[in-house]
């Protein structure tokens, strides 16, 4: 750990499926930041002695400060943020550039950018992966809807009934983690929230469903539901998956692009062998949830 750390930080700890604790801590000047970021995704104060599987550890550093790190390796978003990973210490550093650190936006941008270790952990360990999807859970059930933006997601996960057993979690992203064998999901925050709409939610990302089903949503005049091919679906799944990682896609190095690609294709395999996708045809003012009642 670096010096800058003296084990005394506030942790807040955000435990998983899988049973994996990870815990965010900041140095004085970011612990602001933290703590904001901790109430969007409902993280909790940890004690000194729970066990802690991963650290981000966030930093208020400029001018290339960590450079000097032997066998880590950087990331880096323009002068805003930097992340650095290893390959075989559980710990990432990430830095926040002080210029931006109550940015009215830039903010928002770095801690959806901060899930980025997190994210990129499970699909190198093919254990888990992102999805750009609405989350609902229907009687215990996770429930996936996925769309390309402006087809009419949010406004499904809007229209879901707060009663007769559904529970709308997240209406943006998701992340699937697999435990024993089965996909579980998590909610995930809605970050375009805070920075245009000036909705500050929160989201309780400890929270988590058995993955049932994922319905690709497509508008129409009746509303229908449709299985998929195993071939389309794993496409379509790929595509979902793809989606969260379009802002970094640019800044990767060719050999970390293909291996990120292969791992999401590999998790998009891996999904589609255990989880049913189909077709939601859905109107804009019919009970869509009724016909995915009917096949989960």
């Amino acid at each position: 750990m670096l010096r800058l750390f003296n084990e005394q930080e506030k942790v807040f700890s955000l435990k998983l499926a899988d049973g994996t604790n990870w815990g965010f801590a900041a140095t004085c000047a970011t612990l602001p930041w933290l703590e904001e970021f901790a109430k969007i995704m409902q993280l909790k104060e940890t004690s000194s002695r729970e066990k802690i599987s991963r650290r981000l550890m966030f930093l208020a550093l400029k001018n290339d400060n960590l450079e000097h790190l032997k066998n880590w390796n950087g990331y880096a978003q323009g002068k805003v943020y930097r992340i650095w990973e290893h390959n075989e210490i559980p710990e990432n550093f990430i830095e926040l550039n002080l210029d931006f650190l109550d940015h009215e936006e830039i903010r928002y941008i770095n801690m959806s950018a901060s899930l980025k270790p997190l994210f990129k952990y499970y699909v190198d360990n093919s254990c888990g992966v992102p999805i750009h999807a609405t989350l609902a859970e229907y009687k215990g059930k996770g429930i996936l809807i996925a769309a390309s933006g402006g087809t009419g997601k949010s406004t499904c996960y809007r229209r879901l009934p707060k009663k007769e057993g559904w529970t709308p979690l997240s209406d943006d992203n998701a992340l699937l983690v697999k435990k024993n064998e089965q996909f579980m999901v998590h909610p995930m925050p809605t970050w375009s929230d805070h920075l245009w709409k000036r909705s500050f939610t929160t989201f309780n990302t400890s929270y988590f469903a058995p993955l049932s089903a994922i319905f690709f949503l497509e508008q129409a005049e009746t509303d229908e539901v449709i299985p998929l091919s195993k071939n389309i679906a794993v496409k379509k799944v790929y595509e979902s998956f793809k989606q969260i990682w379009e802002t970094f896609w640019v800044k990767m190095e060719k050999d970390e692009k293909i291996a990120m690609n292969k791992g999401i294709f590999d998790s998009a395999m891996n999904v589609i062998a255990m989880i049913p996708c189909y077709t939601l045809k859905a109107t804009l003012d019919g009970n869509f949830w009724k016909e995915i009642e009917k096949v989960i």
